[in-house]
């Protein structure tokens, strides 16, 4: 019987082969799992979906990319106490609740129109119970269809973020979604230290505080400004066309309400784009018709939406749609009856008094098209030496 021999050389070579193969499923394996381990811890960190509840140990000033998700998240994991909701635009977003009341939370979201209302009461009551108080802005754009074809889909995403936020695997998902990753990424290197306009200051602690910071402009920036809201809204205003069916938007926004004190007002844009209503043909009428929409369905409203002392200071607003948390705690004191905001800042119309308070704003706003103001001498100061 022959002896059979073991060649060293191919023992060595099966050795490699399987250090290599190791080393391969070793590379193949843990570089995406120290991937999704980043991506995860990170997403968890910073927590910029607002799903959980630890301190937030940096990245606090965050800027918000979908703030309807966002403050769907906090109805279902935080389940915070609410005892006045502030509803409207990105106008809203700027408002402190808190001067509204105590436990106030601010649900207000970019473009936000009035047919997104009633199904984010609906999403309140399903969370955390009806509020006591809703204080509802409303922008004179909302009532044209054109903006409600613009952001139709959202009244649907309203109650749908609630749904997918209380589906059981939600919070993996977001912990491994990339695109989260990114946004605290950004919220660490850019914005996460300090506070910056259009920011929010969020820490995880157990009641948020959901308004953004609002930082007032220099000139140059505040010209600048200017100028793209001029262009953004002359074409928006330009193709204004009002929705047929605002009214019953409004009133099912009001049966939702129920039992619920709503605060209507309207939010006061600056004069440049009262002279857009006053020079384009039809849209006074249409700001008239709108006016008696709200006061026929909530029985009266507080129109801030007119030529006074607010609406022509330029340094009270961002740009003529954004205005600050002056302005803001100035329409709280008004309908609250405090405080002391400025005389002709805010008037409330009622079926009473509705003719006759729209015939002196139409007044007001037609001499815009020759009157000059301070915001004509932040957009051509060398005129104003």
């Amino acid at each position: 019987m022959t002896r059979r021999k073991i060649d060293p050389a191919a023992g060595r070579t099966g050795r490699n082969t399987f250090l290599r193969e190791r080393r391969f499923l070793l590379w193949t394996l843990g570089v995406p799992l120290l991937l999704c381990g980043v991506i995860m811890g990170t997403n968890w960190l910073v927590d910029p979906l607002w799903c959980f509840r630890h301190h937030v140990p940096f990245g606090q000033w965050q800027a918000m990319f979908n703030e309807r998700v966002q403050k769907a998240n906090i109805l279902v994991f935080r389940r915070p106490a609410i005892g006045t909701l502030v509803l409207g635009s990105s106008r809203m977003m700027y408002t402190d609740p808190a001067i509204w009341g105590p436990d106030g939370f601010n649900y207000a979201a970019n473009s936000m129109v009035p047919a997104e209302y009633a199904p984010a009461l609906r999403n309140v009551g399903r969370t955390v119970g009806m509020p006591e108080r809703i204080v509802a802005g409303f922008d004179f754009l909302g009532a044209s269809i054109r903006r409600e074809q613009e952001v139709a889909p959202r009244s649907v995403d309203t109650l749908r973020h609630v749904d997918e936020a209380l589906a059981s695997l939600y919070r993996v998902t977001a912990l491994l979604d990339y695109n989260v990753f990114r946004h605290a990424v950004r919220n660490i290197l850019r914005r996460g230290f300090e506070a910056k306009d259009g920011t929010i200051r969020y820490d995880g602690g157990p009641r948020p505080d959901l308004h953004l910071e609002f930082r007032t402009p220099d000139d140059g920036a505040r010209r600048e400004m200017l100028e793209d809201a001029l262009e953004i809204f002359g074409r928006s205003y330009g193709a204004f066309l009002y929705d047929e069916r605002h009214r019953e938007k409004l009133r099912e926004f009001r049966r939702e309400a129920g039992d619920a004190t709503v605060i209507p007002f309207t939010t006061p844009e600056g004069t440049p784009f009262l002279r857009i209503i006053a020079e384009t043909q039809g849209l006074l009428d249409s700001y008239e018709r709108w006016i008696r929409d709200l006061v026929d369905v909530f029985g009266g409203v507080w129109n801030f939406m007119d030529v006074n002392r607010v609406t022509s200071d330029p340094y009270l607003y961002r740009e003529p749609s954004h205005f600050g948390p002056k302005v803001s705690g100035w329409i709280a004191d008004r309908i609250l009856e405090r405080g002391d905001p400025p005389k002709d800042f805010g008037i409330l119309v009622t079926p009473w008094n509705v003719d006759e308070h729209l015939r002196d704003v139409r007044a007001r706003i037609e001499r815009l098209k020759t009157a000059r103001d301070a915001w004509d001498a932040v957009r051509s100061p060398d005129l104003w030496r």
